[in-house]
């Protein structure tokens, strides 16, 4: 898939009620560090590594900054990323906020993960360790993630996992998953075809985590299918026919509208089908 063949990159507003009169940005995904690395590191041989996703995000802002003229009359603006871009999203969410409000008090900054670490805490499998493969990218990596976070537990893993630094995010942010995402269900679980009860309580353990995370956040938005694939935007079923129930219990709603109303506060924006029955829509 093109960049100008995502439906966030079409202008016309019935497919892309959102966007679609928006100046768009794309950053290509480079550095292999989920947009949070500040590491230069050197192996045999003397090659040289650079993890510096954290330092392309904040490139990639003060350049609009500079470039775009009249900002200080900007609107809105919302930073998307889908699979290690959601990562980064999260982990980049306030900084870039407060960047643009430095010299725009008033915009209104929204972040969207699509694809990203919805993922629950659950038991890892036997002999695997999820901290392991943590610690050594991120003696790689050198990542910064949430600032407010890492201010408040400077010696903590958790400000690396979504679902329990989501709460220091004060930019409104949307969550966009799965209740099983075919990519990213965390790093100690088994296949997706073998013990079928763990998957079932892994579901059950993410309805859970979403329905603390919009009880937490009411302001927020989540888009959340029991339908299993990767990444929703890159997905046309999934953008403009797969509608989901409304939280509130008003009818369903499509990804593209969930998203256009919450930017405009025309509508719910929050949807999550039930953690035990397939999505009706979702392919064979």
């Amino acid at each position: 898939m093109t960049v100008n063949s995502l439906p966030t990159f079409v202008n016309d507003p019935a497919k892309n009620p959102a966007f679609h009169n928006f100046l768009r940005v794309f950053l290509p995904y480079c550095s292999s560090d989920l947009y949070m690395g500040t590491g230069n590191v050197t192996y045999g041989n003397n090659r040289k590594f650079f993890f510096h996703g954290r330092h392309i995000v904040d490139a990639l802002v003060k350049d609009i900054i500079k470039i775009k003229p009249d900002i200080e009359n900007m609107k809105q603006i919302v930073l998307m990323g889908t699979s290690a871009g959601g990562f980064g999203v999260a982990a980049n969410c306030d900084f870039v906020a407060e960047q643009f409000q430095a010299v725009n008090k008033n915009i209104d900054v929204r972040c969207i993960s699509d694809g990203g670490d919805f993922v629950p805490s659950v038991e890892p499998i036997d002999g695997c360790d999820p901290d392991e493969n943590g610690e050594e990218a991120g003696n790689l990596w050198k990542p910064v993630a949430d600032q407010s976070c890492m201010d408040a537990k400077p010696e903590s893993k958790e400000c690396f996992k979504f679902s329990s630094y989501y709460d220091f995010i004060k930019t409104p942010f949307m969550v966009v998953g799965n209740f099983i995402d075919t990519v990213v269900h965390g790093l100690c679980t088994p296949k997706l075809n073998e013990q079928p009860s763990f998957w079932d309580n892994y579901k059950q353990e993410v309805n859970a985590m979403a329905l603390r995370y919009i009880e937490d956040k009411p302001q927020n938005a989540i888009f959340l299918s029991n339908c299993p694939f990767h990444v929703s935007v890159k997905q046309p079923f999934a953008w403009e026919k797969m509608d989901v129930p409304a939280v509130n219990g008003q009818g369903s709603l499509l990804y593209k509208d969930v998203i256009s109303n919450w930017l405009t506060g025309d509508g719910p924006y929050q949807a999550m089908d039930s953690p035990t029955t397939i999505n009706p829509k979702c392919p064979k």
